[in-house]
C-alpha cells in the first residue's frame, strides 16, 4: 500500500514528491495532460516515480476510454477511474445506457489487465449497486470523506465494498455544526490533512487490509489554505498514514 497524490505530472509535482519521500502519483486526465503524456511518461522514468491510477472527471466515449484505459496500462497504473452521474435505483434505460458504455470498456480493460472504476464523489451505495448490477466487472475508488459528509457509516461501506475498491482518495475534514452558506464561502466542514479530522484513518486502513486491499492510498489536497501550503499538507498526510501501514504494505 503505496502513499502518492493526486498530480498532473508536472516536473514540479515529480520534485514534490521526491522531496516529501512519495513514490507514486495518481495522474489526472483532462486535454492538459493528455497533449503531454509522453513528456509525462518519460519524466516519471527520469524521476523514478510510478503512477497508482489514473483519475478523470469528464465523460468519455468508448474509444476515449479505451485510450484511457490503454495509457493506464502503460503508465503501469492499477486504474482508470471515471466519474458517471448517479442512476437511480429503478431507471432502467440509464442503467441499459450505462452498461451500452461501460461493459465493453470494462472487458477492455479486462485484457489489459486493469481495473475500470467508478468515482465516489456524487454517488453513494445506492446507483454503485444500480452500476456493479448493470457492469459486474466494475471497482470502485472509495473517498471516507463524501460519505462523512452524506453522514453514511464509512467503515460499514469499506467493510460491504472492500472486493471492489482498488484506489482509495485521502482528504480528512472537521465537521464544524453549521449549515453551509457557499454565498458567504460558509462551508458546515472543513477540509484538513489526514489525522487533522474526524475520519479514524486507522480504522480505515484496518478494514481495507482485513478486506484483502491491495490498492494504493492516494492524498487529494482539497483546500485553498493546503493547496498555498502542498508541501506542508503531503508530509503531514504521509506521517499519519504511515503509522498504520505493515512494513510489508
Amino acid at each position: 500500500m503505496r502513499i502518492g497524490f493526486r498530480s498532473d505530472g508536472s516536473v514540479k509535482h515529480l520534485e514534490l514528491a521526491k522531496r516529501v519521500g512519495l513514490p507514486v502519483i495518481e495522474l489526472g486526465w483532462t486535454p492538459e495532460i493528455r497533449v503531454e503524456l509522453d513528456d509525462i511518461e518519460r519524466r516519471l522514468k527520469d524521476f523514478g516515480i510510478g503512477v497508482s491510477a489514473i483519475l478523470t472527471g469528464e465523460h468519455h466515449d468508448l474509444d476515449g476510454l479505451k485510450f484511457a484505459l490503454d495509457w493506464t496500462r502503460r503508465l503501469g497504473a492499477f486504474a482508470f477511474v471515471t466519474h458517471p452521474e448517479p442512476i437511480a435505483l429503478h431507471d432502467t434505460e440509464k442503467a441499459r445506457e450505462f452498461a451500452a458504455l461501460f461493459a465493453p470498456a470494462a472487458d477492455h480493460a479486462a485484457k489489459l489487465g486493469v481495473s475500470l472504476a467508478v468515482h465516489s464523489c456524487g454517488l453513494g451505495p445506492e446507483p454503485w449497486d444500480v452500476m456493479f448490477a448493470a457492469v459486474p466487472a466494475l471497482t470502485l475508488k472509495y473517498d471516507p470523506s463524501f460519505s462523512l459528509e452524506a453522514g453514511r457509516n464509512y467503515r460499514g461501506e469499506i467493510i460491504k465494498y472492500c472486493p471492489r475498491i482498488v484506489h482509495v482518495h485521502v482528504k480528512d475534514e472537521m465537521l464544524l455544526g453549521r449549515e453551509t452558506d457557499f454565498s458567504n464561502g460558509i462551508m458546515r466542514y472543513q477540509y484538513v490533512p489526514a489525522g487533522m479530522g474526524d475520519i479514524h484513518w486507522g480504522s480505515v486502513i484496518a478494514l481495507l487490509l482485513e478486506g484483502g486491499y491491495r490498492g494504493d492510498l492516494a492524498i487529494e489536497t482539497h483546500s485553498s489554505f493546503w493547496w498555498e501550503h502542498v508541501e506542508w499538507d503531503l508530509a503531514l498526510c504521509k506521517r499519519h498514514l504511515e503509522q498504520f501501514i505493515p512494513p510489508t504494505g
